[in-house]
């Protein structure tokens, strides 16, 4: 009996030493913004990986694509063994950090080259990685897979490692000396970085050298807004970094809409004004949501153009599309404007913007925005927009370049029709398709046009008759499940001011084949029908936009949100 009671007593004494062993043991939660200099321009968090795997694959799109894949099931680390490693911290080292790591994203600047035809934006940037773990697991399992990172990127690199007051460097270094990532790691934190100063910087930041990001008022009330502490990642950019890129955009966005380099300077110069006068920081979130991830963005926007800009952007909260079953079935995206008062919008816009600017500029202003609707096939926006109803569509047939058609709803058939026949020309031909007739011009670069309904198309001759042969065979959009159902989740209680609806089916196909392309998580080789004919019945994207107080949101609902994307960029090669 006293045996059995000393047995008793150790085992008692073990099961509460183990606990305490594991209790002292468990990850505790960082702030990763303490290691963050306080002048980041962009910043990005995730405080689990295991989660992020857990929501994507519990997503209607993984359920539906892994089988088809031959994707074994339970392929992600989320499972109870990934959790009870991230609890205990026993298990591989390279599992234990993955399961515990907490990681962000942070760029601290931006580098413009000239890259021939193209600007280059060479960011400088690290990732900060606090482990919850010692620093030698930390470091075995950083080198290793950093190493494995770097050697598919740079195929043959260069490796110096050192040691500086206790602080853990490495360095991986491509053949030609014009790229590098450099490591730091001390304790159970790591920096990895494309710049050795920005690696530093936030050495810094957590040192206590320099201030840090973490007592920034406006990223804690971006996290608050964004609902940040309980999303699977949080995003903010400062609005010096959210200036620096409207002015990147800026660039690129000039040189899309004319080929004129005095035009092409003059627009980018007025963008980039009116973004840094107009926007503040932008906020971004991503959670799950009804079987797939939600990716929430917010732009702040100064007060005064907040005020100017609600009635501007009045929408209709009756509005029906005006696509009519005019798109064909396999329309790769379209954009759904929702406007109740077009002219209204138009001129209030206008008038939003040039008063944020100098005499100048303002002056430019609508003369810009009217060369922008240019690109659609409208001009004279004043009298186009007087005689339009307040629904306007722009699609892309396809994913490639030209394929835009514009659809926009008419109220006055006779102002429109003048102003059609006036872009059309003298010398133009009609071509009929159903029982619609297409205008088309003689000149290239004006398109064609057709009135169905009470819809004109506008857009290039080929766009256009692929529309009304849609319609003729009674074989459109209206068909196609995918966008059905996205389209069923438009929130009309708070109209939109515009909702896009893009095929998903590149971005899960691309993030499935990633994952299947690793052996290790293959039971089986992929099946291309059953792969083909799941990835059809896919959702659209549906992406909403509304004015919002203090600014504009954005909410985009797909498969897998930004986390397929950037899986995608970083998967490693199949074993």
């Amino acid at each position: 009996m006293k045996i059995l009671r000393r047995v008793g007593i150790v085992l008692l004494v073990l099961v509460v030493a183990a606990g305490a062993w594991i209790w002292w043991n468990r990850p505790g939660h960082t702030d990763l913004a303490t290691y963050v200099p306080a002048d980041a321009l962009v910043y990005l968090e995730a405080d689990s990986l295991p989660s992020i795997a857990g929501a994507v694959t519990k997503t209607d799109a993984w359920q539906a694509l892994a089988p088809a894949a031959g994707i074994r099931a339970g392929a992600s680390e989320s499972g109870l063994l990934g959790k009870l490693m991230a609890w205990t911290g026993i298990g591989p080292a390279e599992s234990v950090v993955l399961s515990r790591v907490q990681i962000a994203v942070v760029v601290l600047g931006f580098d413009a080259a000239d890259g021939g035809e193209a600007l280059r934006i060479k960011p400088k940037y690290a990732m900060v990685a606090e482990t919850h773990s010692s620093e030698s697991r930390t470091l075995a399992a950083i080198e290793s897979q950093i190493g494995k990172f770097a050697t598919r990127a740079y195929v043959s690199p260069t490796v110096d490692r050192k040691v500086v007051d206790g602080v853990q460097w490495l360095t991986w270094t491509a053949p030609a000396q014009d790229r590098r990532i450099v490591v730091a790691v001390t304790g159970s934190l790591a920096i990895a970085g494309n710049d050795e100063s920005v690696v530093r910087a936030c050495l810094d930041a957590k040192n206590g050298a320099r201030p840090n990001l973490s007592t920034n008022p406006s990223l804690q009330d971006m996290r608050q807004r964004m609902s940040g502490n309980g999303a699977l990642a949080f995003g903010y950019v400062s609005p010096a970094g959210a200036a620096r890129l409207f002015d990147v955009y800026a660039a690129l966005y000039a040189g899309q809409i004319t080929d004129d380099p005095g035009r092409q300077e003059l627009a980018a110069g007025l963008l980039s004004e009116v973004a840094k006068k107009t926007f503040g920081a932008i906020g971004w979130s991503a959670r799950f949501a009804d079987g797939r991830i939600e990716d929430r963005y917010y732009l702040s926007l100064d007060p005064a153009a907040t005020g100017r800009l609600a009635p501007t952007l009045a929408t209709d909260p009756n509005f029906t599309s005006p696509e009519g079953g005019l798109l064909p079935p396999r329309t790769y995206s379209l954009t759904h404007y929702n406007l109740a008062d077009p002219l209204g919008a138009w001129n209030g816009l206008n008038g939003a913007l040039a008063a944020r600017l100098d005499a100048v500029l303002a002056a430019a202003v609508p003369v810009a925005s009217a060369r922008l609707l240019e690109t659609y096939g409208i001009e004279d926006p004043g009298t186009f927009l007087s005689a339009t109803g307040g629904q306007l569509i722009t699609a892309r047939l396809d994913d490639q370049p030209g394929s835009t058609v514009t659809l926009v709803t008419v109220r006055d058939q006779a102002i429109i029709g003048a102003a059609v026949q006036k872009r059309m020309g003298l010398n133009g031909k009609t071509e009929k398709i159903g029982d619609v007739e297409m205008l088309i011009s003689a000149d290239p670069k004006r398109g064609a046009a057709a009135f169905a309904g009470e819809v004109l198309l506008l857009g290039k001759p080929e766009n256009i008759r692929r529309c009304l042969e849609a319609r003729a065979a009674n074989q459109n959009i209206l068909a196609a499940d995918g966008y059905t159902r996205a389209l069923a989740g438009v929130d009309r209680t708070t109209p939109p001011v515009s909702y896009t609806l893009t095929n998903d089916t590149a971005a899960a196909r691309d993030l499935i084949l990633a994952v299947a392309a690793r052996r290790l998580l293959r039971d089986r080789e992929p099946d291309a029908a059953q792969m083909t004919a799941a990835l059809a019945k896919l959702p659209y994207i549906l992406t909403e936009t509304r004015l919002v107080e203090g600014g504009f949101e954005r909410k985009t609902r797909s498969a897998f949100g930004q986390f397929g994307a950037i899986a995608v960029q970083f998967a490693p090669a199949g074993k």
